[in-house]
């Protein structure tokens, strides 16, 4: 008897090492799956923890990487998508085909981040919602310099040169970084797709005059007020949510916002930076423009903004590859391709044109209507008179900006389309006091060079009520 039940002991125990193996071998397995996103068997990977100083918080990224244990590598791309959650799909999905392209024909490895601490907004992963409510260029840029560092420092970036490759907002922490952590150091080329975007928080936010504000960029412009306030660390707070509300913050919370602050690092000598933008963008004419100025007020070795026409918040593989495989550009100087313009279609005598109205909301009257410049796609400035036509006795009353969302009529007229063109000019009750009864008389204010600046319509038959 005592044979038996020691037998059956033995195999009991059996049994159960045999669940325990299987049980830990699941999750081993799961535990590695977990690591190595949805790469291919053949790619090495890992995970790391990244403390960030600035706020005393401890990150996650995976990263997985291809030709591992190879010792013939040219160069490394290190690539990083942006905040829809989608991850898997926008990059590596997408860019799995590029990144072994680059490896096969080129010798060129490419390392894929992903940001994991998805308990910042549950069920979202991606650059993005991973800063989530944590005032997120500032530390989700020095996030990104500290795990490029990780990187560096574990040798997993051989090769005559370093390449960043990012879409949408893995572009702006980027451009973050740049500005604010010496991550130019790091780098010898970035490739920008679909960003920067917010350059200027305060311009695009606060500063209705400014060619970079939101509602300058199509009907998305809420859209990117919500996302602004996201990104900073205002988004969920109902006495903050400054964006969205129009209400400027103090000066202390607008502390590097960005891009264009005068602290922020706007010349980097040694780099080469490559932005790709589509002009069929959901985020509209702001994100061109937002390059535009991008363009134009940062120095670089060599520095290039490519337009397409054909495409939108995406990016374009073919001239990642072309550029990821050229490597840093050895010439210098800024190169600017001919669709990154302000006209869609060529016009060889554009009007300056709109039409004027008066409204009344409460107690309030307005100055309404639209103003342009045909084929033009920015909002033009617009001079109120009143008493007469300027230069014939009128009195400037004040001037304004064309920046208020248009319908399909007026963009039709225009010959533009995304574009914001109407105007509403507040008329103040001491305003009505000293003008009351007299015409009015609206002007729009071309850009040199371009038109002429021309009487809108219904001018002088609209009075100060």
């Amino acid at each position: 008897m005592f044979d038996v039940i020691t037998k059956f002991k033995k195999a009991f125990l059996l049994f159960l090492f045999n669940i325990i193996i299987l049980i830990a071998g699941k999750a081993f397995s799961q535990a590695n799956a977990d690591i190595c996103l949805t790469t291919p068997n053949n790619w090495g990977c890992s995970q790391a923890a990244i403390f960030n100083p600035l706020n005393g918080e401890t990150y996650y990224v995976k990263y997985s990487w291809n030709m591992n244990g190879e010792n013939n590598i040219r160069a490394t791309s290190i690539w990083a998508a942006g905040s829809d959650g989608k991850w898997p799909h926008e990059l590596i999905v997408n860019s799995l085909d590029t990144a072994e392209q680059l490896a096969n024909q080129q010798n060129i490895r490419s390392i894929f981040l992903d940001f994991i601490n998805t308990n910042k907004i549950p069920g979202q992963a991606g650059t993005g919602g991973y800063f989530y409510g944590l005032d997120g260029y500032k530390n989700a840029a020095k996030t990104f310099d500290l795990t490029l560092r990780h990187l560096i420092n574990n040798g997993l970036t051989p090769g005559q040169y370093l390449t960043y490759i990012s879409g949408s907002n893995g572009t702006n922490i980027a451009s973050f970084a740049l500005a604010y952590h010496g991550t130019s150091s790091l780098l010898d080329q970035v490739i920008f797709n679909a960003g920067p975007l917010a350059l200027d928080v305060e311009d695009s936010c606060f500063n209705e005059t400014s060619p970079a504000n939101f509602d300058v960029g199509g009907s998305i412009g809420l859209g990117l007020r919500t996302l602004s306030d996201l990104w900073n660390g205002w988004f969920g707070n109902s006495s903050k949510e400054y964006c969205q509300r129009y209400v400027k913050p103090s000066a202390s919370e607008l502390v590097h916002k960005s891009l264009l602050d005068p602290d922020a690092q706007r010349n980097f000598q040694n780099l080469t930076i490559h932005s790709i933008v589509g002009l069929q963008d959901e985020y509209g004419l702001a994100l061109l423009r937002g390059n535009r100025v991008w363009f134009e007020n940062v120095n670089a070795r060599y520095m290039s903004l490519t337009c397409h026409g054909d495409m939108g918040h995406e990016m374009n593989y073919s001239e990642i590859l072309n550029l990821a495989s050229r490597g840093p550009s050895l010439s210098t100087g800024k190169h600017i391709n001919g669709t990154c313009v302000d006209f869609p279609s060529g016009i060889a005598s554009p009007r300056t044109i709109g039409m004027i109205g008066l409204i009344k909301s409460g107690p309030n009257y307005y100055i309404n209507g639209w103003a342009c410049v045909e084929g033009y796609y920015k909002s033009i400035p617009v001079h109120a008179y009143v008493g007469g036509a300027a230069g014939q006795g009128g009195t400037l009353l004040k001037g304004s900006l064309a920046i208020k969302p248009t319908e399909k009529a007026v963009n039709n007229a225009c010959k533009t389309s995304g574009s914001y063109h109407r105007l509403l000019i507040p008329i103040t009750p001491s305003e009505r006091q000293a003008f009351s009864g007299q015409p009015i008389y609206v002007y729009g204010i071309a850009p040199k060079g371009v038109a002429t600046n021309a009487l809108l319509g219904r001018s002088g038959t609209i009075f100060i009520p």
